[in-house]
């Protein structure tokens, strides 16, 4: 009875282990990661969906919510009291007003804002010397597809 223990459950055990932990690892490499902030827009079953059915749409949404904008920090007063506030930024689907808080982890999908495809957006935020820009939609489409 041991000896069939050993002869063929133990290495049946061994190939569902193997067999599961490389399914494991094609699962990682072909199902992109989910950055918080798009789950936060979408929800988690959306943006699961998502992922499983538009990967590169997903790849794009990643990489579109950590670099589509940039913070510039100790920028001279002479440069940043051109721009407007950020306080003139509204939340899309609350119309809250954007404040300094909310650029330590902002969600650029959540922001009512409106450029074309080649414009830059610069804001100050408050009387820092830190300014935000947004990077134009077509560059940081470019930056994007430069990465493939």
């Amino acid at each position: 009875m041991i000896s069939c223990i050993k002869k063929i459950i133990l290495p049946s055990l061994l190939v569902l282990v193997l067999v599961g932990s490389s399914l494991c690892s094609v699962a990682q490499v072909t199902m992109p990661e989910i950055d918080e902030r798009i789950i936060e827009m979408y929800g988690l079953s959306r943006a699961q969906e998502m992922a499983n059915t538009q990967s590169a749409v997903m790849a794009y949404l990643n990489y579109y919510v950590q670099n589509g904008y940039q913070v510039l920090h100790d920028v001279p007063e002479s440069k940043w009291i051109h721009f407007k506030d950020i306080s003139e930024i509204n939340y899309s689907k609350t119309g809250e007003k954007l404040t300094e808080q909310d650029i330590i982890d902002l969600n650029i999908l959540k922001l009512d804002i409106v450029r074309k495809q080649e414009e830059y957006l610069t804001y100050r935020i408050g009387k820092s010397g830190t300014v935000i820009v947004f990077i134009a939609p077509i560059a940081v489409i470019e930056q994007f597809n430069s990465l493939k």
